[in-house]
């Protein structure tokens, strides 16, 4: 009871979520749209040649930060789990490779923070990284 208790409290005075994801849908998405991303937020994707680009936005549970988690997939669809997936329902967190947006490499993580309700400075880094997921698009293949 008073975890639960000191977790609604500390809730309060955490950064907007809300917020943020005003921020990316303004300045973000938009971008994402112009380079032939399809979807509706979180989840986003494209194929570009034989490739299904997959792109998903998930947030911290704790507030003042998300990931940018990004994946090939086949467009086709992909058997998981015993059961067949079509493009529609593929997530990057279904696959073993996967990038994180702003990692230094595929072992690393990354996290953009808003920890302070300055929303500007992630969106401003998750655009400046997309160069970076188009890059890792193009030179990794369909994720088993």
């Amino acid at each position: 009871m008073l975890r639960e208790s000191f977790a609604k409290k500390q809730y309060c005075f955490m950064p907007s979520r809300e917020n943020m994801i005003s921020e990316i849908k303004e300045k973000v998405i938009p971008l994402l749209k112009t380079i032939g991303f399809k979807g509706s937020f979180p989840h986003f994707r494209r194929i570009k040649g034989t490739k299904l680009n997959l792109l998903t936005f998930q947030f911290d549970k704790w507030g003042g930060g998300f990931c940018i988690e990004i994946a090939n997939g086949n467009p086709d669809g992909t058997e998981k789990f015993t059961e067949f997936l079509p493009a529609s329902k593929m997530r990057p967190y279904l696959f073993l490779y996967r990038f994180r947006l702003g990692a230094v490499d595929i072992n690393s993580d990354h996290w953009y923070r808003y920890d302070d309700d300055n929303y500007e400075p992630a969106t401003s880094e998750v655009i400046k990284n997309i160069p970076i997921a188009e890059r890792w698009f193009e030179e990794n293949e369909v994720s088993p």
